[in-house]
């Protein structure tokens, strides 16, 4: 089967572009996406699905953001090109995203250190 351009399964990337169609982007480059490279190692050595749904509690609220295949995170309505930024927006101050958002048990940071 071949790769669509996100090196991923067509079925896939078809199903990122309907899930991202009308979200805005966190980001001021409108156009530019600086992903993190991290996150698409996660999704590229089986580590984090795409579509698979993170999560994290802050203030006694739980926050959801869905891995999309090109490893941007869809969030509370919009488009974020990291971990970090995706927290930061929930929270309005600088977080460090690869401890605060989880997939089941284990943080971003956990799953991240098994590539090592």
């Amino acid at each position: 089967m071949e790769e669509c351009i996100h090196g991923m399964n067509p079925e896939w990337c078809a199903q990122c572009q309907r899930a991202i169609e009308g979200y805005p982007s966190s980001g001021s480059r409108q156009g530019k996406r600086r992903i993190d490279p991290a996150m698409r190692d996660l999704i590229g050595h089986g580590l984090l699905p795409v579509g698979a749904r993170l999560h994290a509690l802050y203030k006694g609220h739980r926050f959801e953001a869905v891995v999309q295949a090109d490893g941007v995170l869809a969030s509370e309505g919009r488009l974020h090109d990291s971990p970090s930024g995706a927290a930061s927006s929930i929270t309005g101050t600088a977080v460090n995203g690869w401890t605060w958002w989880s997939y089941g048990a284990a943080t971003l940071a956990d799953l991240r250190s098994r590539l090592d």
